[in-house]
């Protein structure tokens, strides 16, 4: 922005932001529980199938055009929402990293790093928790945010988050 690099005096609005956020990750979630239905309506048609039948990558059977069809579809919605979750949820880790510099002293985390730790390999399995953990923390107290524990919905939710990024990698 304008005051490239200087200190913030004034936080900026991240409730809409906020919203955005969440109504694409719920229509994200929708999307994923659509593809394990497609996957699920797959294995039932492929149980179907005599243990003789030969079967290539790209062999449609009998029974698999509605698995097929909610798994095209599933696919082709997430990889554009997936693409603009990602990017609200990095403009939203920045703006709340921001914010809480207003309003708290000692932050270790510069808005900046708050994005770039989620590219840079092995820091990206514990740095945004960090980063995170401070903002949530300094919300609550910012005269004393050091001194908090992190909330145990935070560390589930970031298990969650490692749980789910081993799961797209198998």
């Amino acid at each position: 922005g304008a005051n490239m690099g200087l200190q913030a005096t004034e936080p900026r609005p991240i409730r809409k932001l906020t919203v955005a956020l969440r109504i694409t990750l719920i229509v994200d979630l929708v999307f994923v529980v659509l593809c394990a239905i497609g996957y699920g309506l797959h294995a039932l048609a492929a149980s179907q199938l005599s243990p003789d039948d030969y079967v290539t990558p790209f062999y449609a059977f009998e029974g698999s055009g509605l698995a097929d069809l909610v798994l095209m579809w599933s696919g082709l919605v997430l990889i554009p929402v997936g693409l603009v979750a990602g990017f609200l949820a990095l403009k939203w880790s920045y703006r709340s990293t921001r914010n809480a510099h207003v309003f708290a002293r000692g932050l270790e985390n510069t808005p900046k790093w708050a994005i770039w730790w989620w590219f840079i390999p092995f820091a990206c399995l514990f740095k945004p928790y960090a980063v995170i953990s401070e903002v949530w923390r300094s919300a609550i107290e910012p005269d004393r945010w050091k001194g908090l524990k992190d909330p145990t919905l935070l560390r589930w939710w970031w298990g969650a988050h490692l749980a789910a990024g081993c799961g797209a990698m198998t």
